[in-house]
C-alpha cells in the first residue's frame, strides 16, 4: 500500500490515486502553467473578488428587517469609534 503524493489517500498500485491522476493527465495534456492558471482563475478568489463578496454580504445584511443584524448606520459609527480609539 502506498500513499498518494497529491492528496494522501491510500493507493494500491501507484503513487497517485485515480482521482489525482485526472489532475496529472490534465497537466500532461494542457501543460502545468495552463492548469495552474485555470485553478487560480476559477477556484481561488483574488482580493477584488473577496471584497466584492464581503460588500455583497454587507448589502444583504443591510436589507434585512431582522434586528439581529447590525444596521448600516451603526456599523459606520462603530468603524468611526475604532478609528478614533486607535
Amino acid at each position: 500500500m502506498l500513499d498518494c503524493k497529491v492528496c494522501g489517500d491510500t493507493c494500491y498500485t501507484t503513487y497517485i490515486c485515480s482521482e489525482c491522476n485526472v489532475i496529472k493527465d490534465a497537466c500532461n495534456l494542457y501543460g502545468k502553467e495552463v492548469v495552474i492558471n485555470c485553478i487560480k482563475k476559477v477556484l481561488i478568489r483574488d482580493e477584488k473578488q473577496q471584497q466584492f463578496k464581503i460588500d455583497k454580504a454587507n448589502h444583504e445584511a443591510d436589507t434585512q428587517t431582522d434586528d439581529s443584524y447590525i444596521k448600516k448606520e451603526e456599523r459606520k459609527s462603530e468603524r468611526l469609534k475604532d478609528k478614533t480609539t486607535k
